[in-house]
């Protein structure tokens, strides 16, 4: 395989962003670390691609990745798959915070400047935001929308059938009270998640209980505070379902702050395989979406996209995999007969 954008960053001991800055000849990089950038880059053969150059809108070459999402680990992920791809293809990723910043598409459509834009949740079910695009005939990109439409093209895994496999794998081990702590239910794929786990119970005969599945914000924090919720009912759950890793590691947390062994007495899974699912004790079984080839399959989509805008946009669903690590096992036989 070729080098990658990370390959340099490591070798040079920067972080991507520096690395992404020498390369596009942004300003601001100190002499020394601009030439170990170099080198790396030189030793590795890493070359931009620059093939696409002319297709670019109004000559830019800027792409925005547009966030309003709390989970860093998330963000991080789908920030590296679209870089990688960027510095492949001659464009230049900027990433847009708009929580720190409400009115920043104004900006950036005043500016000019933008090949195109990508979006991700909850952002990508946004109307207005994609009016405004529409209206401004801006490409642009949605990963993990809820659903498809003829306006842009999408990425996404399939939420609603991988949160399904994981409840329904829960019940495959004697799991009947399965708590649920969702993200926030202004993201689409919030309620896909909880879609699927209301479907697994429905195969399996079981009553969905709307007081097992509590409302996080895609944080440690909310996963701690939605585990106390769940841990304090007369009849806690005997298994959490966590919809990201971050709030798995803020349920585990509260267990161990409350004298729940996991996964002894409590069984508790996450979902998108971020590094903190591999690292955490007991490491964390969760539901893996390829964030990276995500972000850089929608980045390649946008690019489709810049080329032909005539042309009927592509959606793609890429594979899922559930990750079997050490935070589940079978019901208790004594919590069976209580």
């Amino acid at each position: 395989m070729s080098a990658t954008i990370i390959d340099v960053a490591n070798a040079a001991g920067v972080s991507f962003k520096t690395v992404s800055r020498v390369l596009n000849g942004e300003a601001g990089v100190r002499d020394q670390t601009r030439e170990k950038v170099q080198i790396a880059a030189k030793e590795l053969n890493f070359k931009l691609n620059t093939s696409a150059r002319n297709l670019r809108r109004r000559g830019s070459n800027l792409i925005a990745l547009i966030i309003s999402n709390p989970s860093r680990s998330y963000i991080d992920n789908i920030q590296i798959g679209a870089m990688e791809w960027c510095s492949r293809n001659g464009f230049h990723l900027v990433v847009e915070d708009f929580r720190a910043r409400p009115g920043g598409l104004d900006d950036m459509i005043a500016r000019g400047d933008m090949a195109g834009v990508i979006l991700i949740p909850p952002l990508s079910d946004d109307p207005d935001m994609i009016a405004i695009l529409v209206s401004h005939k801006i490409p642009f990109v949605r990963i993990a929308p809820e659903s498809n439409n003829d306006v842009a093209p999408s990425v996404t895994i399939d939420d609603r059938e991988a949160a399904r496999e994981m409840s329904e794998k829960l019940i495959g081990l004697g799991h009947t009270r399965i708590g649920l702590i969702t993200g926030p239910n202004d993201f689409g794929v919030s309620r896909n998640r909880l879609a699927g786990y209301r479907l697994a119970l429905t195969d399996a005969g079981l009553e969905y209980d709307k007081a097992l599945a509590v409302e996080g914000a895609f944080s440690y924090e909310t996963g701690q505070s939605c585990a106390a919720r769940l841990l304090s009912l007369l009849r806690p759950p005997t298994a959490i379902f966590a919809s990201n890793d971050d709030m798995a590691a803020g349920a585990i947390a509260e267990s161990y702050k409350r004298g729940i062994a996991v996964p002894g007495e409590l069984t508790i899974v996450g979902y998108d395989d971020v590094a903190v699912a591999s690292v955490i004790s007991p490491p964390l079984t969760t539901v893996r979406q390829p964030l990276k080839d995500m972000a850089a399959r929608a980045a390649a989509l946008l690019l489709d996209r810049i080329r032909d805008g005539q042309a009927s946009p592509k959606h793609e669903v890429m594979p899922h995999r559930i990750i079997l690590r050490a935070s589940h096992a079978t019901r208790r036989e004594e919590a069976q007969k209580t």
